[in-house]
């Protein structure tokens, strides 16, 4: 197998589911969402409300018919709507086996009928629409009920389970652009000249570049970010008291994303440590074999870049017009400090997040050492 190690080194550059009827809180609860199941054997039957509750719609002697197939999706829409309801009541408690049970059946079944749509219904877009109305409808509610009983923050739940998740599901939709591994919020898009994407963000101008093919990379794969902080240039008084008579830079700071792939692996290969092998990301994997791929772990990097961006704003530069020259220079030494720092603050960010959960990076680089070898730790206690 091929590993994913990561050497995101920063280049920084300075001048100076299944709801089943309901969850277990009781049978007057449950009385109340078993008419939805009821509802579902008497119009598709006993075996297709199994199918429709676990996963694809069950085998048929003869080929189902586009009314059928649609009339299956609409019961999943219909489903997934009275699931909303039912979770938005307040008394509607989630424990933590319902809550798996229920996200990963409901990802199966959104999956599956986005699939259905796509290949027997011609991609009927209005369809698509209520399906994911529906889906999100239902989920909302789950991940607050959730957070709420896990003690978690709820951006960070969806993050932990955005592998059994749709991008168009998240809080913010993400979309994949073609040839970048990095996921992109909605409102951005790539360049059709360069294939890049820009935007500005938190005091940043930010680019996700192309992924790129590294010869030298060999079995791995690696997201990094570049920073360009800018510089700072100034002029100063003449005579004993020398002071800052003006000044420009430092400027807006940009950053690259860039993720990169060795000749010897591609982002279908299986990651081998962290985000892909999470208990979440391996539930996903069983619908989507991409949430436990090389290219799922990469995209995790990239989103934890962005993030903290959009969560820290850059260092501020303190130097002002009027300044002693040495205390002008001390400004300058503190804002260089300061970048670099921001600079491995953002790298630890995405470590602890993406490599230091599930199969940890530790992990498997001590399985994978020769006897005696040190082995730096990565991940926080």
């Amino acid at each position: 197998m091929a590993p994913n190690r990561y050497a995101r080194s920063d280049r920084t550059t300075t001048s100076t589911g299944r709801p089943q009827s309901a969850p277990a809180n009781g049978p007057a609860r449950q009385r109340q969402a078993q008419p939805e199941v009821l509802a579902l054997q008497n119009a598709a039957g006993n075996q297709a409300t199994a199918s429709l509750l676990g996963g694809t719609a069950p085998p048929a002697v003869a080929p189902a018919s586009r009314a059928e197939r649609r009339e299956f999706v609409r019961l999943t829409i219909d489903f997934l709507s009275r699931s909303s309801d039912y979770y938005q009541d307040e008394q509607t408690r989630v424990d933590p086996a319902t809550f798996e049970r229920l996200i990963n059946s409901w990802y199966l079944m959104v999956v599956d009928r986005e699939r259905m749509i796509d290949l027997h219904l011609n991609g009927e877009a209005l369809l698509t629409r209520e399906l994911r109305s529906a889906y999100i409808a239902a989920i909302r509610p789950l991940m607050a009920r959730a957070a709420s009983v896990f003690g978690k923050d709820e951006g960070d739940l969806y993050r932990e389970n955005n592998g059994r998740i749709p991008m168009w599901a998240w809080p913010t939709p993400h979309h994949l652009e073609t040839g970048i591994t990095t996921p992109i919020a909605a409102g951005r898009a790539a360049d059709l000249i360069s294939g890049a994407v820009s935007f500005t963000t938190n005091g940043f101008q930010v680019t996700v570049a192309p992924d790129q093919v590294v010869p030298k990379l060999g079995d791995r794969a690696e997201t990094t970010f570049s920073f360009e902080w800018g510089s700072v240039r100034y002029r100063q008084s003449q005579g004993r008291h020398q002071r800052i008579i003006s000044f420009s830079g430092p400027g807006t700071p940009s950053v690259e994303i860039k993720t990169s792939y060795g000749r010897r692996v591609n982002a279908a290969f299986p990651s081998e440590y962290g985000r892909g092998t999470t208990p979440a990301d391996v539930a996903g994997g069983k619908v989507t074999p991409h949430s436990t791929s090389l290219g799922f772990h990469e995209e995790q990097h990239g989103l934890d870049f962005v993030e903290f961006l959009e969560r820290h704003p850059p260092p501020q530069f303190t130097g002002t017009v009027g300044m002693a020259v040495p205390q002008f220079q001390a400004a300058i030494k503190q804002w260089v400090n300061a970048t670099q720092a921001y600079s491995t603050q953002m790298n630890d960010y995405s470590i602890q997040r993406t490599d230091c959960v599930g199969i940890t990076i530790d992990q498997y680089n001590q399985a994978r050492a020769k006897p005696g070898t040190h082995i730096k730790l990565q991940c926080h206690p």
